[in-house]
């Protein structure tokens, strides 16, 4: 939810940008149009990928092992980098058509409620599955402190 959260904030600094007339004015820079989208999204790239590592280093510090080792733990990364470029897609597009942070806000809000419904039903879905095959065990490592 982390990177859903950033991902999707990654278009109000380009919606504010463009309220304040500062987007115009890198419009008129001699630098490529694209570039101002690639920069965005490298940005989104780069903290999608650093919150994902941060969160997997901290589940091991208190230890969780990923059962697939480090392919695992890399594929969950890029995943993380996955769902924030396709979520940062969506908020650039809001930020690039809406006109007013006002609506840009309502539609996140929205956007963010329907996300995290989505990541109730994964739970409802867990619930359905134990109920009907048992429980699901989930194995930590902890530490005893010496």
């Amino acid at each position: 939810m982390t990177v859903f959260n950033s991902a999707m904030a990654g278009g109000i600094e380009v919606l504010f940008d463009r309220e304040s007339g500062f987007h115009d004015r890198l419009l008129a820079a001699p630098m490529h149009r694209s570039a101002m989208l690639t920069g965005r999204y490298l940005y989104i790239l780069l903290v999608s990928a650093a919150q994902g590592a941060v969160i997997l280093l901290v589940a091991m510090a208190v230890g969780v092992r990923v059962a697939t080792g480090l392919p695992g733990a890399v594929l969950a990364i890029a995943l993380a980098v996955l769902l924030g470029v396709g979520v940062a897609t969506l908020s650039l597009a809001l930020a690039f058509v809406l006109k007013s942070h006002g609506t840009f806000f309502a539609l996140l809000l929205w956007m963010l409620v329907i996300g995290y419904i989505l990541v109730l039903a994964a739970f409802v879905e867990v619930s359905a599955w134990t109920a009907a095959h048992g429980t699901v065990t989930v194995e930590v490592d902890i530490p005893s402190p010496t």
